[in-house]
């Protein structure tokens, strides 16, 4: 922070983050043995969106982004 000059700037400083959302995923009750992480299988056939969401530090806002397979980027 210090080194870019950036201690008193907080409007400068952005973090983003994106995830991925799957709304036709519906898993079944999973059994897993005791210690194992126990994993969802999706369909070869499911959907992703794409969400992204954008804020600086002092509290401003980008607004989020979406994204699926075959559509234009669409702006919310």
């Amino acid at each position: 922070m210090e080194k870019h000059n950036l201690t008193d700037k907080p409007h400068l400083i952005y973090n983003i983050d994106e995830t991925g959302i799957q709304p036709e995923h519906r898993p079944p009750n999973v059994i897993a043995a005791t210690g194992s992480k126990p994993q969802a299988v999706t369909s070869p056939r499911s959907t992703t969106t794409t969400l992204i969401a954008c804020a600086n530090a002092a509290g401003n806002h980008i607004p989020p982004f979406s994204s699926s397979k075959g559509n234009e980027a669409t702006l919310n």
